[in-house]
């Protein structure tokens, strides 16, 4: 059972808590807010962090405009990405990554410290941000699904058509921040949802290439820069609900 089944599927989810936090958001938004702030403070994401939210914003942007320059063919918004929305898509792509299981809810935590200072403010974030390292891989999964619902996002299955596309988009965006190569990025393509996806059947074509660079006429760089362009098609796709700019507190 993934994550994702957990957070769909409250009566399944495992561990030893029976009451789930977000049922006691009234009453928690309060100290929440006050243990959210401190523990932000002393993981670094404190109004310090800011200029790493900038950093965030001006990544995507930058993807952005690689993608916006003709004749280059791209998907998505035409507009500019605030700090505000990429910690928005941070804690979304942080979201379907720990349906799968490729980040710990412990991350999933940070990214919602990172929204805090970004300037997002619901009860639920609140909460979330609160949680210790010890109390994530439990409320992650109570928690998760009513923090999206705040910020008009959802978590889809995994193992749905939705599901997968946001994780290859969030997997994109990884890559070209350089957390991993573009070989690793094809790997993860190749691994879900492989073939049977037709946004991704590229990357998953390219991961088979690799395999094969020493019997065919291309160039390791060659087949490195067409997986990129394929990422940076993918990660120019952000989607960031109207109103989540503005969460009310």
């Amino acid at each position: 059972m993934t994550p994702a089944d957990r957070v769909q599927n409250p009566s399944r989810r495992a561990g030893p808590l029976t009451i789930s936090h977000h049922r006691r958001l009234p009453s928690q938004a309060a100290s929440s807010a006050a243990r959210a702030s401190a523990r932000c403070e002393w993981t670094g994401r404190s109004p310090a962090r800011e200029a790493s939210q900038t950093n965030a914003s001006k990544s995507l942007n930058s993807i952005f405009d690689e993608i916006c320059s003709p004749p280059t063919p791209h998907e998505g918004n035409q507009g500019r990405v605030t700090s505000t929305e990429a910690a928005v898509i941070a804690l979304q792509d942080h979201a379907a990554l720990w349906s799968i299981g490729v980040v710990r809810a412990s991350e999933v935590v940070n990214a919602a410290c990172d929204a805090l200072v970004a300037g997002l403010d619901t009860p639920g974030l609140r909460v979330l941000a609160a949680c210790t390292r010890a109390e994530a891989d439990y409320d992650v999964h109570d928690l998760l699904a009513t923090v999206l619902d705040e910020l008009g996002l959802t978590l889809d299955r995994a193992d749905s058509g939705a599901g997968q596309e946001a994780v290859a988009r969030a997997l994109a965006r990884r890559m070209l921040a350089g957390e991993f190569t573009p070989r690793e990025l094809t790997v993860q393509i190749h691994q879900r949802p492989g073939h049977g996806l037709l946004l991704t059947e590229r990357l998953a074509e390219l991961d088979d290439e690799y395999d094969t660079l020493e019997y065919n006429d291309r160039t390791l760089d060659q087949v490195d820069a067409e997986v990129t362009a394929e990422a940076r098609r993918l990660a120019g796709h952000l989607t960031v609900p109207a109103g989540s700019a503005d969460s009310p507190s």
